[in-house]
């Protein structure tokens, strides 16, 4: 059972959003939906769940660019849909931790099991984003925004409703 709390109200029903066509977008379905473990100590273990597909320990994900992902460079933030690592480098006792960016009300946050909890919680600094691109076959168009896809958990192990729509841009 997955209940998302909003991380500043503690209430459930947070929104997130999330670019659709994002090679990470149904592995945020599944993590939101409860179908993905979530125990204490194995965020790798639910990303890899999650995807389908896994790199081992969160640390070991630095490895993204040999399986298509490419690193945002230094001093670019993380973006919905992006993988977030850290490796050795999450919080005040340097862990390492792996989620899922994805964008809320109070801008971009990280879904990931924290301690044995699917929740929402502040991105902190340390971390490396990987992105695969979204290959269209066609050229990239100017960079317009759009709707992106929006998921409301309303109660716990409840996704409310989901609109698909196009991807927040031409290249998350």
């Amino acid at each position: 059972m997955v209940c998302l709390l909003d991380p500043h109200t503690q209430k459930p029903g947070a929104d997130i959003t999330f670019p659709m066509q994002a090679a990470t977008a149904n592995a945020i379905r599944r993590i939101t939906s409860g179908k993905v473990s979530a125990q204490p100590n194995r965020c790798a273990r639910t990303m890899r769940e999650a995807l389908g597909w896994g790199l081992g320990d969160a640390h070991e994900w630095l490895r993204l660019p040999d399986v298509g992902f490419m690193s945002r460079p230094p001093g670019y933030a993380a973006q919905p849909g992006d993988i977030v690592v850290w490796p050795f480098t999450y919080g005040s006792h340097g862990c390492q931790h792996i989620g899922i960016a994805v964008g809320t009300q109070e801008g971009v946050e990280l879904l990931s099991n924290l301690c044995g909890h699917i929740c929402l919680s502040p991105l902190k600094p340390g971390y490396s984003a990987f992105f695969k691109p979204i290959l269209t076959g066609m050229p990239a168009p100017p960079r317009v925004s759009a709707e992106p896809q929006i998921v409301r958990a309303d109660s716990p192990g409840d996704l409310g409703g989901q609109v698909a729509t196009p991807a927040m841009s031409a290249h998350e």
